[in-house]
């Protein structure tokens, strides 16, 4: 994937080798299910803060000029190993959208949200993208 003619990329790949043979098959199957980020040249990876489960990376930052329930927050074009919760409508200081929550897919920590549809027309930029608040990341280099 490219990101702003820049040719810096990275790759979404599955985990799917284990080295320790302790490990049980739902463990396994757990962690083969999540997402890993590997990045080429290497970029900051965001990570959950409770378990660092990759998220997305810096590169994919659109604005930092959001604000979340808990502080700051950053919209992001994509975000990998999160669960979508249902579709609500909310009233935001935007206008009206309808957003769902995204939880971790590991520790099931609530992140922030994924605009489904924004009904301001100026707002409509939004749609499909994802809010992570700030307080709730850990960049890694």
């Amino acid at each position: 994937m490219i990101f702003n003619s820049t040719f810096l990329f990275y790759s979404v790949h599955l985990a799917t080798r284990h080295q320790n043979s302790q490990i049980t098959n739902a463990k396994l199957q757990e962690a083969c299910k999540r997402k890993y980020l590997s990045c080429i040249p290497p970029l900051n990876l965001v990570t959950s803060s409770k378990c660092r489960t990759h998220l997305s990376t810096t590169d994919s930052i659109i604005s930092k000029q959001f604000q979340g329930q808990h502080g700051r927050a950053y919209l992001f074009e994509t975000v990998v190993n999160v669960e979508e919760g249902p579709s609500e409508e909310r009233h935001m200081t935007t206008g009206l959208h309808t957003v769902k929550d995204i939880h971790c897919s590991r520790c099931r920590s609530v992140l922030g949200w994924k605009y489904e549809k924004a009904y301001e027309q100026s707002q409509r930029y939004k749609e499909g993208k994802y809010i992570l608040e700030k307080q709730l990341l850990t960049d890694v280099n």
